[in-house]
């Protein structure tokens, strides 16, 4: 099983965020670019990943005149195409819980955990404590966002690409939805754990301005 996770100007929440993704993962792959040598090096410490970078352009492109903002479908598009088996796109913002049961998962369903909210920067809470946290908003309105999509390539809702439709969206917003319309309601299940998201929501889709994440 695999991790792929698009960071870009994120380095200061990967690395806390990481250490969390790597015992559960057997080969971790960070989607950057080459200008962003704060999350590059950050990968290459950590002897359980590696990093894929993308010149600034490839997340930049957008509709037909290739003139995006923060395109993170763009360059998801480009990286799945050299990726098989079970796959997990995560964002560089979530902490994974210690267990994660996949045990009931099979190709043929896209998976994905619900949501707290830590929003305000400061240590992580125990995950004793996560439940007082807030919920995130898809326990109310069901959205399947992108933060964590686990699915096998072998599915044949995975389809081909343009798994995004980049070319449609000059931000990272939408691309994500897109990526999971071929699998039908039923086809899609939510997971037995939650994960931790930290930062605000919706105020990064067109590239990093929210403030630097200190723990």
């Amino acid at each position: 099983m695999q991790a792929l996770i698009t960071c870009v100007d994120y380095s200061d929440f990967l690395s806390v965020t990481l250490p969390t993704v790597a015992p559960h993962f057997e080969r971790v792959t960070v989607l950057t670019t080459w200008e962003d040598s704060e999350t590059q090096e950050l990968v290459e410490r950590a002897p359980f990943a590696e990093t894929y970078c993308c010149r600034m352009g490839a997340f930049k492109k957008g509709d037909d005149a290739y003139d995006g903002t923060f395109n993170k479908g763009a360059a998801l598009d480009i990286q799945l195409t050299y990726m098989k088996g079970w796959i997990c796109v995560l964002d560089a913002d979530i902490v994974l819980p210690e267990k994660m049961d996949l045990s009931g998962i099979e190709p043929g369903y896209l998976y994905s955990p619900h949501r707290r909210m830590l929003e305000k920067p400061g240590p992580i809470p125990p995950e004793s404590e996560w439940g007082s946290l807030p919920a995130g908003p898809e326990h109310e309105n069901g959205e399947l966002a992108g933060y964590f999509h686990l699915f096998h390539t072998d599915d044949p809702r995975f389809g081909s690409p343009p798994w995004y439709e980049s070319k449609k969206w000059r931000t990272a917003q939408g691309c994500d939805t897109v990526f999971s319309w071929p699998w039908h309601p039923n086809r899609v299940r939510r997971l037995p754990f939650e994960v931790l998201h930290l930062g605000e929501t919706r105020v990064n889709w067109n590239g990093r301005v929210s403030q630097k994440w200190t723990g």
